[in-house]
């Protein structure tokens, strides 16, 4: 009977409620093929699938009243959140706070199967200057390039040629 109780006891936290990331799960693909993930620091980065260097992360999405989004990254203890940090104007962090606009994102259609996602604070898009398994993503872009175009999938697919715009 103790070890009835220990049971239920350990599964307790799959069934607490966190009401601001009580979504299902996302992945952010990149028109590369490539995911977001998280690099060193905090650093957002484009990540592979099976990769020793990068980690693809899930996300929610917290939507608010006015339609925007935090892309939130679920922790055990507090989420972190995707948005610009205070090194630069452009570097995209994971963020232990949702400050004011900058990790509040818009999503744009574009008329095709991919998405924009521009940042409140400064108007300008989530994107990156190169294709490749850890460039850095950045929030200050034109969003005219295929490299500010994103796809929200419920699940990690291993690219191939067809599926990519380079």
């Amino acid at each position: 009977m103790k070890s009835f109780f220990f049971f239920l006891f350990a599964l307790l936290p799959l069934f607490q409620y966190t009401p601001a990331l009580a979504h299902a799960s996302k992945y952010i693909m990149h028109s590369s093929g490539l995911y977001i993930g998280q690099g060193r620091n905090h650093v957002a980065v484009l990540a592979s699938a099976g990769s020793d260097h990068t980690e693809i992360v899930p996300f929610v999405l917290d939507t608010q009243a006015d339609g925007t989004h935090f892309i939130a990254l679920p922790q055990a203890d507090k989420p972190l959140y995707l948005g610009l940090g205070d090194v630069d104007g452009w570097t995209t962090f994971f963020l232990h706070e949702k400050k004011g606009g900058y990790a509040q994102y818009a999503i744009e259609q574009t008329g095709g199967k991919y998405v924009k996602l521009r940042n409140i604070k400064t108007g300008k898009y989530l994107g990156t200057d190169a294709s490749h398994e850890g460039a850095t993503l950045y929030s200050d872009k034109s969003g005219t390039d295929e490299n500010h175009l994103w796809q929200i999938a419920d699940k990690v697919v291993l690219p191939s040629s067809a599926d990519t715009l380079s």
